[in-house]
């Protein structure tokens, strides 16, 4: 005899789906939210790898030329990612000539440091603000150029001393054993404004500044009374034998003053105090703790570096101290 089964196979309820399907919100909400925070640390990470990258890149062609290049255009054209000047690279005269409000301010040269485009963009895909100290991007042809008194030591220049048997009074011939390298690690007074970093509390990053000492100009020649007594030959700078030589600034993921590639100007307009100076266009940039109190003067997502020349000498295994 066969028996029927009177089991039959049970579904869920539209209460139990409900309750499944709340069971998985609540789940992947609370995955999002752990997640959303380590991908924006993931971005920064990027971008901090990527301004170390464009760093070490820096340091390479300065030691390698004695200075640095200036700033191309954000601007999708023929000069997109090659150095901007007036006039032909260690031409008399050169300056930085960047396409936007201030020459000294533009985009990465990527093509020029011989670096992939991507690496000068941030993790959100920005253009990477790069600014110059005039200081730095000068060869010694330029009549701007000269050398700080803090380089007028025996190993840069008294090695070159000999007395001119023909003159009553014998002078010193100060020419640099190596004009070029010291024109860079000790650049004296130039033509422009010198680039600053403060941290959040308006505060100096560097103890020191290129505004705080005197220079002797450059000259060929200075008497041996005049070596004895430097002091005659001092005149007013703006600068010291230590400074900022560049600054690079991620504008983070609200990309406030970031700029854009199809019109090379920037966007948006910030708030935050670090953020206003930091798209400003002028030479003075803070480097401040990252802080999202949004709306208030205090945010800041921004992400900066900068360098000083004996640093981008140390990194690459050289120093600013000797010729």
């Amino acid at each position: 005899m066969m028996y029927k089964s009177t089991h039959h196979a049970r579904g869920f309820t539209l209460v139990e789906m409900a309750v499944v399907v709340l069971i998985a919100s609540v789940l992947m909400g609370m995955a999002i939210s752990f997640a959303i925070p380590i991908m924006e640390a993931s971005r920064n990470l990027e971008t901090t790898q990527k301004i170390k990258l464009i760093k070490d890149a820096l340091a390479e062609y300065a030691v390698e030329n004695n200075r640095i290049p200036c700033p191309s255009t954000a601007l999708l054209n023929n000069n997109y990612g090659i150095e901007q000047g007036t006039a032909a690279v260690g031409a008399a005269g050169f300056r930085c000539n960047a396409a936007g409000a201030n020459p000294n301010v533009g985009m990465v040269p990527f093509r020029t440091l011989g670096i992939a485009e991507n690496n000068v963009l941030d993790a959100w895909g920005n253009p990477i603000t790069y600014a110059v100290s005039p200081a730095f991007v000068l060869s010694t042809v330029d009549a701007q150029a000269s050398v700080h008194e803090n380089c007028r030591t025996r190993d840069w220049f008294y090695a070159n001393r000999r007395p001119i048997e023909t003159d009553a009074s014998p002078v010193l011939d100060v020419a640099p054993i190596n004009p070029e390298k010291a024109a860079f690690c000790c650049a004296g007074s130039v033509i422009g404004n010198n680039l600053t970093v403060q941290d959040e509390n308006a505060i100096n990053v560097l103890v020191r500044d290129r505004t705080t000492m005197a220079n002797l100009a450059a000259a060929t020649t200075l008497s041996s009374t005049a070596m004895q007594n430097p002091t005659t030959q001092y005149i007013p700078s703006t600068s010291t034998p230590t400074g900022i030589v560049y600054v690079l600034v991620s504008h983070g993921k609200n990309q406030i003053r970031a700029y854009t590639t199809q019109t090379g100007a920037r966007i948006l307009a910030a708030t935050g105090t670090c953020e206003i100076e930091n798209g400003n266009d002028d030479l003075n940039y803070r480097d401040c703790i990252q802080n999202d109190t949004t709306g208030t003067a205090n945010y800041n997502d921004d992400i900066t570096g900068w360098a000083t020349q004996d640093e981008m000498f140390y990194s690459q295994g050289e120093s600013c101290s000797v010729p």
